[in-house]
């Protein structure tokens, strides 16, 4: 996935101020990305609404 579709995904439910995913793995070799929003409730109700959603078949 590219940062463009974290960015479009997430900003569905509030005002994300950027998203990013390093190119490097965990120790697992999984990949990980970051999304910050403007308001901390904004964010709360993104993590409350996509725990366990799947994407491009991987589990968020």
């Amino acid at each position: 996935m590219h940062w463009k579709g974290l960015w479009v995904l997430f900003s569905f439910h509030g005002n994300v101020v950027d998203a990013f995913i390093p190119t490097k793995r965990s120790n697992e070799g999984k990949r990980f990305g970051f999304v910050r929003f403007t308001k901390l409730e904004d964010a709360q109700r993104e993590i409350s609404r996509l725990d366990g959603f799947v994407m491009l078949g991987k589990k968020i």
